[in-house]
């Protein structure tokens, strides 16, 4: 009776050490990076066998199921090669129970047979209630600080806060993308 009983609380706790490492290891942060300046996130996607007018088709179907009205987001389009638009999400941004900002961001999708990378960048976070200024702040200004000529990981209340936001954001916005090429989404389907 004891060696069953010993035998199931090691099952039991190796169960949950495996659940605790496989949700971490899909939890991850995206990698807010610097180019030229700039945050930038990005998720590159292989998808075999889709050649760039299929990889074009289907992310245009997920801007329309994402946005309300994708056509009037799309600032230049290069069939079947590239997409890019300026989108917006109100309160995005948290800084506690209530306090918050917008945010405004531009996205991209490089297209090419078999692969698609979707990158946001340009972001910057609205305030609504500023009267010092116009209220609106690059994201680089709150997650990275300037040290002479090069900018580094800022780390502050606010700026954890803003990444962490920036995280989510990003992450949801990745997995929606990831999620619509899933295999029982268009993969099974006629091309």
């Amino acid at each position: 009776m004891y060696s069953q009983t010993k035998h199931t609380f090691r099952f039991i706790l190796m169960a949950g050490a495996l659940c605790l490492l496989l949700s971490t290891a899909y939890t991850q942060d995206t990698d807010w990076h610097l180019v030229e300046g700039k945050a930038i996130a990005e998720k590159s996607l292989t998808l075999p066998g889709k050649n760039s007018t299929q990889i074009y088709r289907e992310v245009n179907r997920w801007l329309i199921k994402v946005y309300t009205n994708p056509e009037d987001l799309l600032k230049a389009k290069l069939d079947d090669e590239y997409l890019r638009g300026i989108g917006y999400v109100p309160n995005c941004i948290k800084f506690g129970t209530i306090s918050s900002a917008g945010l405004q961001y531009t996205f991209t999708f490089d297209i090419k047979d078999e692969k698609v990378v979707f990158k946001i960048c340009d972001a910057f976070l609205i305030y609504g209630y500023t009267q010092d200024d116009e209220g609106i702040y690059p994201v680089e200004n709150y997650i990275f600080i300037k040290t002479g000529k090069k900018k580094k990981e800022r780390k502050n209340n606010d700026s954890e806060l803003v990444l962490a936001s920036l995280n989510d954001f990003s992450e949801s916005m990745f997995k929606g993308l990831e999620n619509h090429f899933a295999p029982t989404n268009w993969f099974s389907e006629k091309m």
